[in-house]
Parts: C-alpha cells; sequence; structure tokens
C-alpha cells in the first residue's frame, strides 16, 4: 500500500500541490471529459454537505485510472516536478545562511544558525526549564 500526501495548504511548496498533479495528468492525456464529468458530479453531490472541503477531499478526477497507473504516474511526478520544488530554498536568507540551501535555519537578532542539532542546543541554552533534551544519555539515544 502507498500513500500519496498532498500539501493542500501550501506551507511545503507553493501553490497546491495536487492542482500541480491533477495538470500534470492533463499534461499527458490522462484526464478528460469522463475525470472532469466525475469531478463536477462529486462537487455537486457533495458540495451542500461539505462545504468547502468537499473541493480539498474530491479525488474523482481518478476515476477510470488503474491504480497501477495512478502510483506510477504519481511516483513519476514527486520526482521530476515536486521534489525540485521541496528541496529548493524559496527565500534568499536561507540560500545566503545555509551553504548546503536546506531548512531549517534560525536567525535571532544577529545570531545565524543552520543545524537542526545547533538549534535544538541554543534554544534548550536560552531557556533550560521545562528541559528540552531528556536528563540522561541514554533517554537522549
Amino acid at each position: 500500500m502507498k500513500l500519496a500526501i498532498f500539501d493542500i495548504d501550501g506551507t511545503l511548496v507553493r501553490g497546491s500541490s495536487e492542482r500541480m498533479f491533477w495538470r500534470y495528468l492533463a499534461a499527458r492525456g490522462r484526464q478528460g471529459p469522463r475525470q472532469i464529468f466525475a469531478y463536477l458530479l462529486f462537487l455537486l453531490r457533495y458540495l451542500p454537505t461539505g462545504g468547502i472541503h468537499t473541493i480539498k477531499k474530491n479525488k474523482a478526477y481518478l476515476c477510470g485510472l488503474q491504480s497501477t497507473e495512478v502510483e506510477a504516474l504519481a511516483a513519476e511526478f514527486v520526482n521530476t516536478r515536486l521534489m525540485k520544488r521541496l528541496y529548493e530554498p524559496k527565500h534568499a536568507e536561507v540560500v545566503r545562511i545555509n551553504p548546503k540551501r536546506q531548512v531549517p535555519v534560525l536567525i535571532h537578532g544577529e545570531l545565524e544558525i543552520f543545524d537542526s542539532t545547533q538549534i535544538f542546543e541554543y534554544f534548550e541554552d536560552l531557556q533550560s526549564e521545562p528541559a528540552l533534551w531528556p536528563a540522561g544519555a541514554a533517554a537522549r539515544a
């Protein structure tokens, strides 16, 4: 079993990753009248009771596609389109501070830290109560 997670609220990728996937399917000829009709029918049926969440839950655009085909297309989409967007920092400060061009990055006054362990240690030193780290080495392992 495989799970596809879409970044609907745009916290990881600018815009909706699901909408990007739909356009990806359309560009490959995998969206036609049947899928569009199913999507619209789902909206008409469930929008009155589900409200705006119906749009986010509507996967009827996948109707008529074999699960193996969707799986292959989703894997290709993630590898060729989505991964680039996930790992390419959008904010210039991240690129400037971290030579690896990765997050997290902490900017606190004049201090700039890009290593997650060092960020955690900094927070621990900044305010030791309540403790962020477990007391013993075995518990931290």
